[in-house]
């Protein structure tokens, strides 16, 4: 998405941080595919992997943004590729300090 899209807001921003995070949290799961939700249905994927270490927004909410062709060639890869639940993360407010 584009600087002036949703993801290139404060918003968006806070929610690659958190991805970065929580990355760091499970950086011997790699590849990793995380989908962090900010509200009413709004998700970013990420991926951590060999070709993007400090992460990659693979995927969006909006449906009607376009793939990237790095997003559609690391699909592609990951197309039979075995997957393991880590858990749903919540931050408590705490956590999230002023992002709300």
């Amino acid at each position: 998405m584009a600087d002036n899209e949703w993801a290139g807001h404060r918003e968006g921003r806070i929610m690659e941080e958190l991805a970065k995070e929580y990355a760091g949290k499970y950086a011997d799961k790699r590849p990793l595919v995380m989908e962090v939700w900010e509200h009413g249905g709004w998700f970013h994927t990420y991926y951590f992997g060999e070709e993007a270490p400090e992460g990659h927004r693979l995927y969006t909410a909006n449906d009607a943004a376009p793939l990237a062709e790095k997003s559609r060639e690391i699909l592609e890869r990951l197309k039979g590729a075995e997957s393991a639940y880590l858990g749903s993360i919540r931050r408590t407010k705490e956590e999230a300090g002023n992002s709300k």
